[in-house]
């Protein structure tokens, strides 16, 4: 339908950040786990992190779809897009 191309539309225009900003979260922990950077330095990353990825996604959904997609776009394998993008249309599906 119109309406759902919309959504699909506007999730690809969300982009990736939601992607992105897990990975800078994972390697922040990463980091202060190997004693590269101090706990607190690893906390102001993560919330830089959730400060750009709340300017773009607005509700938990909008961060699952956008963190879907840039995993869907990541892999190399069709197993992991079949699989992600049922997840992402589970999701899509859940709001409507």
């Amino acid at each position: 339908s119109a309406a759902s191309d919309v959504y699909k539309r506007q999730d690809l225009e969300r982009g990736v950040i939601g992607w992105d900003m897990a990975q800078v979260v994972g390697l922040a922990r990463a980091a202060k786990d190997c004693g590269y950077i101090t706990k607190e330095q690893a906390w102001e990353y993560i919330e830089q992190a959730s400060t750009l990825c709340s300017e773009i996604l607005r509700t938990p959904e909008e961060i699952d779809k956008s963190f879907l997609i840039g995993g869907a776009m990541k892999s190399n394998k069709i197993e992991d897009w079949e699989e992600l993008i049922l997840c992402y249309s589970l999701l899509r599906n859940s709001g409507e």
